[in-house]
Protein backbone atom coordinates (compact mmCIF):
# COMPACT_ATOMS: atom_id res chain seq x y z
CA UNK A 1 0.00 0.00 0.00
CA UNK A 2 2.93 2.30 0.75
CA UNK A 3 4.41 1.93 -2.40
CA UNK A 4 1.35 2.93 -4.23
CA UNK A 5 0.36 5.85 -2.30
CA UNK A 6 4.07 7.44 -2.80
CA UNK A 7 3.74 6.44 -6.53
CA UNK A 8 0.66 7.94 -6.98
CA UNK A 9 1.51 11.36 -4.83
CA UNK A 10 4.60 11.46 -6.67
CA UNK A 11 2.27 11.45 -10.31
CA UNK A 12 -0.19 13.94 -8.45
CA UNK A 13 2.72 16.51 -7.44
CA UNK A 14 3.83 16.47 -11.09
CA UNK A 15 0.10 17.21 -12.23
CA UNK A 16 -0.10 20.21 -9.53
CA UNK A 17 3.49 22.00 -11.01
CA UNK A 18 2.03 21.26 -14.48
CA UNK A 19 5.06 19.05 -16.12
CA UNK A 20 4.85 17.54 -19.41
CA UNK A 21 3.08 14.60 -20.31
CA UNK A 22 6.37 12.85 -21.28
CA UNK A 23 7.44 13.07 -17.65
CA UNK A 24 4.51 11.36 -16.33
CA UNK A 25 4.29 7.27 -15.74
CA UNK A 26 1.99 4.81 -15.44
CA UNK A 27 3.20 2.14 -12.98
CA UNK A 28 1.90 -1.46 -12.64
CA UNK A 29 3.49 -3.07 -9.51
CA UNK A 30 3.47 -6.36 -8.13
CA UNK A 31 5.59 -7.31 -4.86
CA UNK A 32 4.86 -11.29 -4.72
CA UNK A 33 6.94 -11.45 -7.42
CA UNK A 34 8.78 -8.98 -7.61
CA UNK A 35 7.83 -6.88 -10.67
CA UNK A 36 7.96 -3.11 -11.39
CA UNK A 37 6.73 -1.91 -14.92
CA UNK A 38 6.71 2.02 -15.94
CA UNK A 39 5.02 2.69 -18.84
CA UNK A 40 4.29 6.70 -20.42
CA UNK A 41 0.75 7.55 -20.95
CA UNK A 42 0.23 8.39 -24.18
CA UNK A 43 -1.81 12.23 -25.61
CA UNK A 44 -6.15 11.58 -26.31
CA UNK A 45 -6.66 10.30 -29.64
CA UNK A 46 -7.10 13.31 -31.70
CA UNK A 47 -10.00 13.89 -34.23
CA UNK A 48 -10.04 15.83 -37.50
CA UNK A 49 -14.10 17.48 -37.81
CA UNK A 50 -15.04 20.38 -40.24
CA UNK A 51 -12.44 22.54 -41.94
CA UNK A 52 -9.31 20.44 -40.62
CA UNK A 53 -10.90 21.02 -37.09
CA UNK A 54 -8.52 18.54 -35.00
CA UNK A 55 -10.17 17.95 -31.27
CA UNK A 56 -9.94 15.25 -28.74
CA UNK A 57 -11.70 13.39 -26.01
CA UNK A 58 -11.17 16.31 -23.45
CA UNK A 59 -12.34 19.44 -25.62
CA UNK A 60 -15.47 20.85 -25.36
CA UNK A 61 -17.67 23.72 -26.50
CA UNK A 62 -19.54 26.30 -24.20
CA UNK A 63 -23.12 27.34 -24.33
CA UNK A 64 -23.63 29.49 -21.50
CA UNK A 65 -27.65 30.48 -21.59
CA UNK A 66 -26.94 33.92 -20.18
CA UNK A 67 -29.17 35.77 -17.23
CA UNK A 68 -31.23 37.66 -20.24
CA UNK A 69 -32.37 34.63 -21.54
CA UNK A 70 -32.58 32.63 -18.03
CA UNK A 71 -35.40 35.88 -17.47
CA UNK A 72 -37.65 34.62 -20.77
CA UNK A 73 -37.54 31.12 -19.51
CA UNK A 74 -33.88 30.03 -20.77
CA UNK A 75 -32.55 29.62 -24.37
CA UNK A 76 -34.39 28.69 -27.19
CA UNK A 77 -33.38 25.76 -29.33
CA UNK A 78 -33.35 28.17 -32.48
CA UNK A 79 -30.67 30.25 -30.46
CA UNK A 80 -28.88 27.27 -29.26
CA UNK A 81 -28.54 26.04 -32.76
CA UNK A 82 -27.00 29.45 -33.92
CA UNK A 83 -24.83 30.03 -30.91
CA UNK A 84 -23.33 26.03 -31.14
CA UNK A 85 -22.12 27.03 -35.19
CA UNK A 86 -20.70 30.74 -33.60
CA UNK A 87 -19.14 29.55 -30.85
CA UNK A 88 -17.40 26.58 -32.87
CA UNK A 89 -16.20 28.71 -35.18
CA UNK A 90 -18.17 27.91 -38.32
CA UNK A 91 -19.62 29.72 -41.17
CA UNK A 92 -23.06 30.44 -42.31
CA UNK A 93 -22.68 27.44 -44.82
CA UNK A 94 -22.90 24.75 -41.61
CA UNK A 95 -25.97 24.09 -40.22
CA UNK A 96 -26.62 21.98 -37.46
CA UNK A 97 -28.26 18.56 -38.17
CA UNK A 98 -28.98 17.05 -34.64
CA UNK A 99 -28.90 17.68 -31.11
CA UNK A 100 -28.47 14.60 -28.63
CA UNK A 101 -28.86 14.30 -24.91
CA UNK A 102 -27.34 10.70 -23.95
CA UNK A 103 -30.20 8.54 -26.34
CA UNK A 104 -32.57 11.30 -26.46
CA UNK A 105 -32.18 12.41 -29.67
CA UNK A 106 -33.47 16.31 -29.12
CA UNK A 107 -33.37 17.83 -32.40
CA UNK A 108 -33.03 17.04 -36.20
CA UNK A 109 -32.49 18.80 -39.24
CA UNK A 110 -34.28 16.42 -40.94
CA UNK A 111 -38.02 16.59 -38.95
CA UNK A 112 -37.45 19.97 -36.80
CA UNK A 113 -35.91 22.30 -39.60
CA UNK A 114 -39.48 24.32 -39.74
CA UNK A 115 -41.05 23.24 -36.46
CA UNK A 116 -41.67 27.11 -34.94
CA UNK A 117 -43.57 25.84 -31.61
CA UNK A 118 -39.99 23.36 -31.00
CA UNK A 119 -37.58 25.84 -32.56
CA UNK A 120 -38.75 28.84 -30.33
CA UNK A 121 -38.96 26.37 -26.84
CA UNK A 122 -36.23 27.07 -24.38
CA UNK A 123 -33.65 23.75 -24.05
CA UNK A 124 -34.47 22.66 -20.55
CA UNK A 125 -37.93 22.17 -21.44
CA UNK A 126 -37.16 20.19 -23.95
CA UNK A 127 -34.51 18.06 -22.17
CA UNK A 128 -37.50 17.21 -19.28
CA UNK A 129 -40.01 16.90 -21.90
CA UNK A 130 -37.79 14.11 -24.00
CA UNK A 131 -37.18 12.47 -20.49
CA UNK A 132 -40.42 12.57 -19.71
CA UNK A 133 -42.12 11.20 -22.41
CA UNK A 134 -39.41 8.54 -22.70
CA UNK A 135 -40.29 7.56 -18.90
CA UNK A 136 -43.68 7.41 -20.37
CA UNK A 137 -43.53 4.93 -23.03
CA UNK A 138 -40.56 2.60 -21.52
CA UNK A 139 -41.21 3.09 -17.98
CA UNK A 140 -37.29 3.52 -17.54
CA UNK A 141 -36.81 7.04 -16.50
CA UNK A 142 -37.80 7.73 -13.08
CA UNK A 143 -39.45 11.10 -11.70
CA UNK A 144 -36.23 11.34 -9.72
CA UNK A 145 -34.14 11.92 -13.17
CA UNK A 146 -36.30 14.55 -13.99
CA UNK A 147 -35.81 16.05 -11.31
CA UNK A 148 -32.29 15.91 -10.80
CA UNK A 149 -31.89 17.38 -14.20
CA UNK A 150 -33.31 20.13 -13.15
CA UNK A 151 -30.87 20.58 -10.10
CA UNK A 152 -28.01 20.40 -12.88
CA UNK A 153 -26.02 23.15 -13.86
CA UNK A 154 -24.86 21.94 -17.36
CA UNK A 155 -25.57 19.36 -19.26
CA UNK A 156 -23.04 17.79 -21.99
CA UNK A 157 -24.56 16.90 -25.39
CA UNK A 158 -24.06 15.65 -28.73
CA UNK A 159 -24.05 17.95 -32.05
CA UNK A 160 -23.60 17.01 -35.78
CA UNK A 161 -23.11 19.41 -38.15
CA UNK A 162 -23.19 19.20 -42.25
CA UNK A 163 -21.60 21.06 -44.45
CA UNK A 164 -24.50 22.56 -46.96
CA UNK A 165 -22.63 22.42 -50.34
CA UNK A 166 -21.25 18.88 -49.74
CA UNK A 167 -23.59 17.34 -47.27
CA UNK A 168 -20.68 16.09 -45.39
CA UNK A 169 -21.38 15.63 -41.62
CA UNK A 170 -19.42 15.71 -38.84
CA UNK A 171 -19.42 15.50 -35.12
CA UNK A 172 -18.09 18.33 -33.01
CA UNK A 173 -16.43 17.82 -29.83
CA UNK A 174 -19.17 17.44 -26.93
CA UNK A 175 -21.39 21.15 -26.17
CA UNK A 176 -21.07 21.91 -22.65
CA UNK A 177 -24.82 23.88 -22.26
CA UNK A 178 -24.79 25.62 -18.60
CA UNK A 179 -27.65 27.46 -16.62
CA UNK A 180 -27.11 30.47 -15.71
CA UNK A 181 -26.26 31.22 -12.53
Amino acid sequence: TAVVSALSAIELLKLAQHVELKFHHNSFVNLALPFFAFTAPLPAETVTGINGMTYNLWDKIIVSEGKRHAAKGGMSLKRFLKRVVKEANLDDSVVVSSVAYGPYLLYAGFLHECDEQLLTKPLWTILRESLSSEGETLGDVSQAEVDELDKKNYVDLDVVVEESATSNEFELPRVRFTRAN
